[in-house]
């Protein structure tokens, strides 16, 4: 049995602690405003289940399509912790929409994986 490899969650982790990062102030950082809100979120979060991904599967070496739907789930769950936590920030506030465009965004980041996968362009995954 081949030990897992922890460092393979950094990924994860430091862009879980960017978003967190990010809800926490009170304003869009400025090169982020101007830009759709539901854009950005999408992109974060697909993002964050692929990295969530990469954490599950130990950095390539265990890739199961099993892994996507917890990859995604993850995801859009700290999607919905995001949202709370800016309902206690002041000059930010939860929003469904947000957290809708996160799971969508989760989900769009799970697919383009598994297409990845479809289209041979990553062959290590397990069966």
């Amino acid at each position: 049995m081949t030990r897992r490899r922890p460092w393979v969650w950094t990924p994860a982790v430091a862009l879980a602690a960017t978003i967190a990062w990010l809800s926490h102030q009170p304003t869009w950082p400025e090169p982020l405003t101007g830009r759709p809100d539901e854009l950005l979120h999408a992109l974060a979060f697909g993002t964050l289940a692929v990295s969530v991904f990469y954490g599950l599967s130990d950095g390539g070496r265990r890739c199961r399509r099993d892994l996507l739907p917890p990859a995604a789930l993850a995801a859009w769950l700290y999607g919905a912790v995001d949202e709370w936590h800016q309902s206690f920030v002041p000059g930010r506030d939860a929003a469904v929409g947000d957290w809708l465009a996160d799971g969508v965004g989760a989900l769009l980041g799970a697919v383009a994986l598994a297409v990845v996968s479809f289209a041979g362009l990553w062959g290590v995954w397990e069966d």
